[in-house]
């Protein structure tokens, strides 16, 4: 878990690049990595400045008084860590991955007004799959941007054959497509 969201810690530096290869708005990127036992998947969701931002910011300051509270940010932060997770579907074997927030965080860049500043959320989900996952088993994730826009989408999994990393599945997702990733040898956990 520290290491997803060492990963997370990472975005912010990592917009500018996103943002240059894509429009203003939405940038989301999922991150997924898969055991014998268990599935989790590390959602990030940066929102470029500007009228978006502007919107949830105003709606989050309950009070009106132009700056938001601990108690408005944490709600903001529910508002879109919802967001970045809702759409997000994940199959092995053509069963539905169930998932649960084990962790959240939202940046809201230093800035605590409700202003047009950049914001970006974190969220770490898992699921702990009912039977193991087995070799030739196929993992489908699909998802969805809030502005329709593409998605970086990675796939790792660990092999139980070498405990090393198998080759990771980097893909762009675009509405209405899916990415697969055909399953090795996992190990039953993650090492720390």
């Amino acid at each position: 878990m520290k290491r997803a969201l060492a990963l997370a810690a990472l975005v912010p530096a990592l917009v500018p690049a996103l943002a240059a290869a894509h429009p203003k708005g939405f940038h989301k990127r999922d991150v997924t990595t898969v055991t014998a036992k268990s599935v989790e998947v590390l959602v990030t969701l940066d929102i470029d400045s500007g009228k978006r931002c502007s919107l949830l910011r105003t709606a989050a300051d309950a009070d009106r008084d132009g700056k938001l509270s601990p108690d408005e940010l944490k709600a903001l932060k529910e508002r879109l860590a919802k967001l970045a997770v809702r759409p997000l579907k994940v199959e092995i074997a053509g069963y539905p991955v169930v998932f649960r927030e084990e962790e959240s965080k939202l940046d809201a860049r230093g800035d605590i007004r409700a202003s047009d500043s950049a914001l970006s959320v974190a969220v770490l989900a898992k699921a702990d799959l009912p039977h193991a996952a087995t070799p030739g088993m196929t993992l489908t994730l699909a998802d969805e941007s809030p502005d329709q826009s593409h998605i970086a989408v990675e796939v790792f999994q660990r092999s139980a054959a070498d405990a090393g990393a198998e080759a990771p599945v980097r893909q762009e997702l675009h509405p209405g497509e899916e990415v697969k990733a055909r399953l090795g040898r996992l190990l039953d956990i993650l090492p720390k």
